[in-house]
């Protein structure tokens, strides 16, 4: 045989390996220098596996002594000419560092063969291994030595840290350059904790060489330095970067250390890098360095550890730092760089937010009533300011003047000269105001615990320009001929007023604003609408602009929500509707989209809290509308929102009446849960079909259909989310029956009414039982407890089995409240020992077999309908299971009364015993919602037709279900329905579940363990994508492609 097939038998995966024996060979399969991975996401996994992230048990795999020997194995390939491929070098070092950042295993690997010292020199000596992946997976090894006493002289005396250093400044991938800082801080840290202060300020030496070297000097001349010299900055900029990253993990530490000592007095960190500053003109590297100063002035406030010995060494106070940033404004401006203020301002803002509660709320100046927080976001409104005062007229409004006259009040001297000198900037050099107040807004918007007072500021600022693209207040509807603002403007300057929209957005939203501390806020919606009516205006403004208005109705902005008034005339809410209408009509489906998303706001906000909004969505026939984009939109998305509105429409009784009703929704409803191809549009169909159950009458053909085709969702559709609002629905219709049996709040009171007795009844615990009997059996009618048990199966996805287990658990608590399981065996094994008699006398006296049935069918099948509490009009008598059957006889004592409407009922019941038994009729519980039906007469009509009638009409009614005077009295002629199709879909799978009778699925549910399968299901999708079926991937790919390569030869 050949060898190479013995070792692949030998070495392939078995279905009975642990994980340890997978891992093994798959670390003998690496050894391989021509297998190649098919997958880089592998080795990622399976080092995250081995780091204890999915299981903490796998990160015993790594200490085993076949783990050590394979390292001994792979390093000599290391040293060997040829080394091993990139990725199983860096799987390599990635699964080093997770062994030595134990101190005993560290001292098991470098003790004697130096491992860890052979490694390091292969990967400086070898070109090869200068990959950027090796380089990280070395930093990682250094980054889990330092975190213990041996591993830290192990980096002292090999001088690793400047390995990284160089690594650094380099121009590394992301990756290496943050985990090379972040090696940097800890090493320092942890020698500081140590006490060597002398290797810690030989590292910061060696960080600040390039500024204490002043590397920007010229070679040639002793006193010459080079302005804006390329080389200087390439050297300085990974040191700017680092110094940011040490001074920022400082301040998180939120403890004083030597570090910071070292780096801002030993060395005189920021004396240094103002040298350098004097040489640079060049605004963006200006900016790194700006922020740079900041950073550390930050860091001199609370971070240092002063040494006793050093007497003069001082905290930062904090008015000091105010006056240092507002010189480093004073500065760039003085320079012609205005950007960079925007930059510093929100570099302060960040690291005020990082020192936290080491930092005042305010800091005021000169005594004064004047905050410094103030003084920054002045500086950061101004181009907004500027651009407000450009877009205006000659002569300046009246609310414009007593903006800035507040922002005056609230400025220093200092302040307002920046301020002027900014405008010079805009004015002389003709600079791009837009883009820069662009990222003021940007920046305001963005700052993190903005005092309220600033944020309102902000929010009257951004109202006043956007006031400024629309001069004309007056909202242009049909037949009206209004400007619809600047055109041009909004045509020239589209990102400003995206940033606007925007920034109020996130005001809004952020801190609530409302009109009684801005009433500026009250015209947000007057604004939008607007905008809104401007046709020219482009697709992305106009989606955000109904977002705005979306937003500002939500948070009840405009007057007349504010106030809580019960009518929107006079307002710019009048012209909402029509505004909606119109952009339903746009080309862009994101318009369209946000429209009906607009328009879902106000019919939910019109439910309880703002009716007016109804009779206003009537007026402009908005709903046709809806139904069309739902029917025909092209876009799936637009559908969905458009069912989404009318299922929302769909509670509301105002809209339903005069507008729903007339609609054929049933239908399209019906075809789209049957036939779309879109999950989320399926979805929201069977949304709209669970409100309309809830909230109004179904006719039975299309209640039919709909039992069919949500049987068939629940159980076989393909999105999750659909099967699940299906259960929803199946959920609804379990508790309707549960209400339809007398059931209030989950519990069945002591008394109730019956309908069908027309008197109050005490409800025993048998009249419970025998209640909770039906309203099983009527669930079976309607193959509610076969897609239940369809759906515990369900093996893809476990949302779908936890819904599924959430409703039989409900079931059950109901049943077992009223101990129904004890009434449940006791009535069958009754049942069993009668029908054992019957047919024991029947093998006797086979003759007399008809006879008897005969003479006891009244009396076992009382003539009473199947559910107690039915409505007056039930149209036939259900036939009945014999579980049923036995519990409704047994129950008879309480209804002794009527034993002629149970003769007459019993001859009913003997008449129909020849049909099967699965043909029984549903009860009206479906129906008993109190609303009305698909189509619907008016209310005024309905009222006359019952007046109408006389008493023998209305008695009728009662006592005769099959006469057609019902359909009369309600203005319904004989035949009339809610126009939908009669076509029943998934027939044969609704029998299927019908078929389910109670007493299979409480026998199947009392056998299940249901927490048990959740548990088994989750362990399931946990497997697949468990550590061992990953390594059997790897191996897989593995000695496929050695098959592979022998079928060649």
């Amino acid at each position: 045989m050949n060898p190479t097939v013995m070792d692949q038998e030998q070495h392939q995966p078995r279905t009975d390996d642990t994980c340890q024996e997978k891992f093994h060979k798959v670390l003998n399969a690496f050894l391989n220098r021509s297998f190649k991975i098919n997958n880089d996401v592998y080795l990622e996994m399976i080092v995250s596996h081995l780091s204890g992230k999915y299981c903490e048990d796998h990160r015993k795999l790594v200490k085993s002594p076949e783990v050590f020997q394979w390292l001994e194995t792979i390093l000599q390939q290391w040293e060997s000419d040829r080394p091993p491929s990139t990725d199983v070098a860096a799987f390599t070092l990635q699964l080093l560092a997770m062994i030595v950042e134990n101190e005993w295993d560290f001292s098991r690997i470098q003790n004697g063969s130096r491992m860890l010292d052979r490694f390091q020199e292969c990967i400086q000596r070898n070109g090869k291994m200068q990959n950027p992946s090796i380089k990280l997976g070395h930093v990682l090894v250094l980054k889990a030595i330092s975190r213990h006493a041996m591993g830290m002289a192990w980096i002292k005396q090999s001088g690793s840290w400047r390995i990284c250093l160089d690594y650094y400044n380099g121009y590394q991938t992301i990756y290496i350059t943050r985990e090379t800082s972040l090696f940097i801080y800890e090493v320092l840290e942890r020698f500081c904790a140590m006490g060597d202060y002398e290797e810690v300020k030989e590292i910061v030496r060696t960080i600040l060489s390039p500024l204490i070297d002043c590397v920007w000097k010229s070679p040639e001349q002793d006193d010459a330095v080079l302005v804006n010299d390329y080389n200087s900055q390439k050297i300085i900029s990974p040191l700017l970067n680092l110094m940011q990253t040490l001074f920022r993990k400082i301040i998180e530490s939120k403890q004083r250390t030597r570090v910071a000592y070292f780096i801002l007095y030993t060395y005189k960190f920021e004396r240094n890098l103002w040298k350098f500053t004097d040489t640079m003109h060049d605004h963006t590297y200006l900016a790194k360095i700006w922020q740079t100063h900041i950073f550390a002035n930050c860091a001199r406030l609370c971070t240092m550890e002063i040494p006793p010995d050093d007497t003069f060494a001082v905290d930062l106070t904090f008015d000091r730092y105010t006056i240092n940033f507002l010189n480093y404004v004073n500065f760039s401006i003085r320079r012609g760089n205005v950007q960079n203020v925007m930059l510093m301002a929100e570099t302060h803002h960040s690291l005020w937010r990082i020192l936290g509660d080491r930092a005042p709320e305010e800091v005021v100046l000169k005594n004064q009533s004047i905050r410094f927080g103030d003084q920054i976001l002045l500086l950061q409104l101004f181009p907004v300011v500027y651009e407000m005062q450009c877009f205006a007229t000659k002569d300046l409004p009246d609310y414009i003047e007593k903006f800035c006259t507040q922002l005056y009040d609230i400025a220093c001297e200092f302040t307002i000269r920046l301020i002027y000198a900014c405008r010079d900037i805009f004015q002389a050099y003709n600079l791009n105001v837009t883009e820069l107040a662009c990222k003021s807004i940007q920046g305001i918007v963005t700052t993190h615990k903005l005092p309220r007072p600033r944020a309102v500021i902000a929010f009257q600022a951004f109202v006043y320009l956007l006031k400024e693209f629309l001069p004309d207040m007056c909202c242009s509807v049909e037949g009206e001929k209004g400007a619809f603002g600047k055109a041009d403007l909004m045509l020239s300057k589209p990102n400003l007023l995206s940033a606007i929209i925007n920034g109020l957005m996130s005001l809004i939203e952020n801190f609530k604003i409302t009109w009684k501390e801005c009433i500026e806020s009250t015209a947000i919606v007057n604004f939008m609408l607007n905008l809104l009516a401007n046709p020219n205006l482009p697709p992305r403004l106009v989606v955000l602009a109904l977002k705005l208005t979306q937003t500002s109705i939500e948070h009840f902005l405009a007057p007349n929500l504010a106030l809580l008034m019960d009518n929107i005339s006079g307002s710019g809410l009048e012209h909402v509707g029509h505004i909606i209408y119109k952009r339903l009509h746009d080309l862009s489906w994101e318009s369209r989209d946000s429209a009906l998303e607009l328009l879902a706001s106000i019919v939910s906000i019109s439910e309880i809290k703002f009716p007016a909004f109804q009779k206003h969505i009537l007026d402009c026939d908005i709903i046709p509308v809806v139904e069309a984009a739902a029917k025909n939109d092209t876009e799936a998305y637009v559908r969905a929102s458009a069912l989404r509105c009318l299922t929302l429409m769909v509670k509301i009784r105002l809209l339903w009446d005069h507008s729903l009703s007339k609609l054929s929704l049933m239908n399209h409803l019906i075809e789209v849960i049957d036939s779309e191809s879109e999950g989320v549009v399926r979805r929201e169909a069977v949304n709209t079909v669970k409100e309309i159950y809830a909230n109004h009458k179904i006719q039975p053909q299309c209640l039919d259909s709909v039992f069919y085709v949500l049987s068939h969702a629940a159980s076989n559709d393909l999105y999750w989310e659909v099967k699940i609002n299906a259960l929803q629905f199946w959920r609804l219709v379990m508790c309707r029956q549960f209400q339809h049996q007398g059931m209030i709040d989950g519990t069945f009171p002591a008394v109730t009414f019956s309908k069908e007795h027309k008197k109050i009844v005490t409800l025993t615990d048998r009249e419970i039982q025998t209640r909770l009997m039906k309203v099983l059996n009527e669930l079976s009618l309607r193959g509610c407890l076969g897609v239940l048990l369809a759906c515990l199966g369900d093996d893809c996805d476990l949302g779908v089995v936890k819904e599924t287990i959430a409703i039989i658990n409900k079931l059950m608590s109901y049943l077992n409240r009223y101990n129904f399981l004890d009434y449940y065996h006791v009535l069958a094994s009754r049942l069993q020992g009668d029908s054992t008699a019957t047919s024991a006398s029947s093998s006797t006296v086979p003759g007399v077999a008809t006879g008897v049935a005969g003479q006891q069918a009244p009396a076992s099948t009382p003539g009473r309908l199947s559910v107690i509490d039915t409505n007056y009009s039930e149209v036939k008598p259900p036939e009945r299971s014999s579980l049923e059957a036995g519990a409704h006889s047994a129950n008879t004592t309480h209804h002794a009364s009527d034993q002629s409407t149970a003769t007459s009922g019993g001859k009913q019941g003997t008449s129909g015993s020849a049909a099967p038994p699965r043909q029984q009729r549903r009860n009206d519980a479906d129906y008993n919602s109190g609303n009305v039906a698909c189509s619907t007469a008016n209310a005024d009509e309905i009222i006359d037709s019952i007046v109408n009638l006389n008493d023998m009409n209305l008695l009728s009614v009662t006592y005769n279900p099959h006469m057609t005077s019902v359909a009369t009295a309600y203005g319904r002629q004989p035949g009339d329905d809610c126009g939908c199709d009669e076509t029943l879909r998934h027939v044969d799978l609704f029998r299927q579940f019908a078929s389910v009778s109670a007493e299979e699925f409480l026998n199947r549910v009392q056998t299940l363990d249901l927490s048990a399968i959740v548990a088994s299901r989750q362990r399931w999708l946990e497997n697949t994508e468990s550590f061992g079926s990953l390594l059997e991937d790897v191996l897989f790919s593995y000695y496929a492609a050695d098959v592979n390569d022998a079928d060649c030869y």
